[in-house]
């Protein structure tokens, strides 16, 4: 009698668990799937809608397309790997920016020019401090301090941009060049906007 007892206890515990089971798998099934998971900031897929919005973000849309369409595979390219190569590109872009004034600096005669671009030398540093320091803030996570850096960078990039409105001819392919890293580093704010949109990691 006692050994039936223990059977019917054991049968009755294998139940329990078997309904618990396919209960709780039920549960997990029945849950909907999120394209965008909250707080998965590296996960979000850069889709055509995506880029559209993105690029209707900033200053020159049509550049924006044009820059991240040829760096990007629609549906497979994650926005924060995009971020990330998009920062290093600027940070490069402002860097060689740095070297090509500091040589014309050489080979002016006009003092006046010179110390146009001595200023200039000087926003270009900044502009290249504070991509490296949107680098790292990446890196960690740390988004609203990333469109801070960012920000800086390309309100460094628009005063040298502002600065050689008044320099000679000679430095039109300068102006253009400093142009397009103020739209890159407008475009690194775009896709930290969009990122923070998708996410809960910048409130």
């Amino acid at each position: 009698m006692a050994l039936s007892m223990k059977n019917s206890t054991f049968l009755f515990s294998l139940v329990l668990v078997f309904f618990l089971f396919v209960d709780t798998s039920f549960a997990l099934n029945a849950m909907p799937l999120k394209i965008f998971p909250p707080n998965n900031d590296q996960e979000i897929i850069l889709t055509t809608e995506a880029l559209k919005n993105i690029c209707k973000q900033t200053q020159n849309p049509s550049f924006c397309l044009r820059y991240l369409k040829n760096r990007t595979h629609i549906g497979t390219t994650k926005i924060y790997q995009l971020a990330q190569s998009s920062i290093e590109l600027a940070k490069k872009f402002a860097n060689d920016l740095h070297g090509e004034v500091s040589l014309s600096i050489k080979t002016e005669n006009d003092t006046e020019v010179q110390h146009l671009y001595m200023i200039c030398l000087e926003n270009y540093k900044f502009a290249v401090d504070a991509l490296y320091n949107a680098g790292t803030h990446l890196e960690s996570g740390n988004y609203p301090a990333l469109q801070v850096q960012a920000s800086l960078a390309f309100e460094e990039a628009e005063s040298v941009g502002n600065q050689l409105k008044v320099a000679p001819k000679r430095a039109s392919s300068l102006r253009q060049m400093t142009k397009n890293l103020e739209y890159q580093c407008d475009i690194i704010r775009a896709l930290i906007s969009y990122i923070c949109s998708q996410t809960k990691l910048c409130y």
